[in-house]
């Protein structure tokens, strides 16, 4: 039995879900808010699941490969909110999605091991030992 059958797209898929959830948990706190459009609009989507925080349907398209998940917005002023805008002085940058980032990423150990010795138990439930011939 290789790894492979351990970390399979079935059990990495829930670690990269709960991962994109911590993110949009911190980018949801650290958005700024006029009228609330931009955080309405964040979604997370992995090939299985798909996610947008608002009620709308705007959100990015759901994932079609394996062990990929994407957080983001379909909002057109996303980017200008995100890194600022050059050409207007007086709109300077308000990051949300990277200082979300930046805290799950000192977090994701935690959160993929969680999940993972999870995904295992669940596998081996499953799965139980079986002699090899």
């Amino acid at each position: 039995m290789s790894y492979t059958d351990y970390l399979s797209h079935e059990t990495i898929e829930p670690m990269i879900w709960e991962t994109l959830v911590a993110m949009e948990e911190q980018a949801v706190l650290a958005v700024p808010v006029d009228q609330g459009n931009l955080r309405n609009s964040l979604t997370i989507t992995t090939s299985r699941r798909k996610k947008q925080v608002g009620a709308s349907d705007d959100g990015l398209e759901q994932i079609t490969g394996e062990n990929i998940g994407a957080i983001g917005t379909e909002a057109e002023y996303a980017a200008a909110v995100e890194f600022g805008r050059p050409d207007m002085p007086n709109y300077p940058a308000q990051p949300y999605l990277r200082p979300a980032l930046d805290i799950v990423r000192s977090r994701l150990g935690k959160i993929s091991g969680d999940e993972l010795k999870k995904q295992l138990e669940l596998y081996a439930i499953r799965h139980p030992y079986r002699k090899d011939k």
